[in-house]
């Protein structure tokens, strides 16, 4: 929680995307890249997921890997390409896939 005034008679708490760990703050700091915060009044930033980033402070919300791309670990700021030779037909992957013989 916060207050950014002097006399207030209630603190606030952190919007999301947004956390404070420490007492006595005049504000909220944003969620860094490949974190985020989906509730309110929060002391901490959860880490994106695999197969997930954001490369946007103070988000409430990761994104899925597009097709094509994958993450294989949480916390990230950005998607991987698959390499020649794999391929990922769906999206938030943590992983690609080989390609079939033939």
């Amino acid at each position: 929680q916060y207050t950014s005034t002097p006399g207030q008679s209630v603190c606030f708490n952190c919007t999301v995307g947004r956390f404070q760990s420490f007492e006595g703050m005049s504000s909220c700091d944003n969620c860094t890249e490949g974190k985020f915060q989906n509730v309110v009044g929060q002391d901490t930033c959860n880490n994106c997921s695999k197969g997930q980033y954001t490369s946007i402070p103070g988000q409430s919300v990761c994104f899925n890997c597009t097709e094509g791309r994958f993450q294989s670990f949480g916390g990230k700021t950005a998607c991987d390409n698959c390499t020649a030779g794999h391929f990922q037909a769906g999206a938030g992957a943590s992983i690609c896939d080989l390609c079939d013989i033939g």
